[in-house]
Parts: structure tokens; C-alpha cells; sequence
């Protein structure tokens, strides 16, 4: 039996692994987790050992990184600090002071709400990206609440040729105005 079979056997005697790929190549995907479970990509190789650990310089790159970033959220301006926040499906770059028109949502004129989908966050200097989206703890984006109106009426008129058949209609959609008031960054990444 050959070493590729071995591996195989091995990796379906773990309960997590569901299937594997039976192409004949060095590298093979495998499907990790249950239905109820979050899905992950294991990259097997022909090696004995499944666990690839970062080297030395590696992990000290990264800490110096890590430390330097954390140095340029202590010292950028709040003025200085975008966003890109995902909110009633669609995506919006904002800084401080921003007016922005979304989709209308439930909540009072004045009410001081928090934007929690962030997706990328930064500066002139540095950058964060989630994956998907950055954590609460790192990045906080509050809003108000400015005002909710109507947008232009859009006239939507339909005809059928030689059937005497015509509609005019009007639309307005509801709308809800926010101010961006401050793009909080904690300089806390590990």
C-alpha cells in the first residue's frame, strides 16, 4: 500500500472529516465540520504531519506589526480615521461628520445608534480588514439618527402596444438620514 493511501485511510479514521478529493496531486482540499458546525478548508500534503507551525521570524514579524499598527491608531486624528460599514445591504466609505442616506429603519429622530458591520477600517498609515467583518472591540462606528423623509417620486409607467393597455405610477422610497459621529479604533490587535 502506498504512502498516499496510508494518509487517506488515516485522515477517514478522523470523525470530523467528511471527504476528501481523489485527484492525484500533491495537494488535496478536505472539507472539515459537521452540517451544524462552521465549515473549514484543511490543506492535506503527502507529509506526515498535517500541522504546518509558523517559523520564528515569522511570529516576530507579525508582533512587530501588530505593534507598529497599534502605534499608528494611538497617534492618527479622529478626522483622519474611514470606514467602510455594511448597512442595509449595501456598502458605505464614511469618516466623522459624514451625512449618509440608507433605507429607512425603526428607530427616533436623535437616537444615537452603533454601526456594527465594519468591514475595513483605517487611515493614510494603516488599514484593517476583516474577515468578513472587524470586531466590535477593535472598531466602533456610532451614528445619529438625523431625519426620515421620502426620496423623489420615480414615475413608472408601463404599456402594452396596439392593446390599450397603460399604468402611471409614482414612487417614493423611505429613507432615514444619518450623521456619522465618530469612528472609535482601540489599539488593543494581538
Amino acid at each position: 500500500m502506498n504512502v498516499f493511501r496510508q494518509c487517506i485511510r488515516q485522515l477517514l479514521a478522523v470523525p470530523a472529516i467528511k471527504s476528501l478529493s481523489h485527484a492525484p496531486s500533491a495537494l488535496h482540499w478536505s472539507w472539515l465540520g459537521s452540517q451544524t458546525t462552521s465549515r473549514r478548508i484543511l490543506p492535506f500534503t503527502l507529509s506526515r504531519s498535517l500541522k504546518v507551525l509558523p517559523s520564528v521570524s515569522d511570529v516576530t514579524t507579525r508582533s512587530k506589526t501588530l505593534q507598529e499598527v497599534n502605534g499608528e491608531i494611538d497617534k492618527v486624528p479622529a478626522n483622519k480615521v474611514f470606514a467602510v460599514v455594511h448597512i442595509g445591504g449595501r456598502q458605505f466609505k464614511i469618516t466623522a461628520n459624514d451625512l449618509i442616506v440608507i433605507n429607512r429603519i425603526k428607530a427616533d429622530i436623535g437616537e444615537k445608534i452603533v454601526l456594527n458591520k465594519v468591514l475595513l477600517s483605517g487611515s493614510e498609515n494603516f488599514s484593517l480588514v476583516g474577515t468578513p467583518l472587524l470586531s466590535q472591540e477593535h472598531v466602533k462606528v456610532l451614528a445619529t439618527i438625523v431625519e426620515h423623509n421620502k426620496t423623489a417620486k420615480v414615475m413608472v409607467f408601463k404599456k402594452k402596444r396596439r392593446k390599450m393597455y397603460k399604468r402611471t405610477r409614482g414612487h417614493r422610497q423611505d429613507i432615514t438620514v444619518l450623521r456619522i459621529n465618530d469612528i472609535e479604533l482601540s489599539p488593543t490587535l494581538q
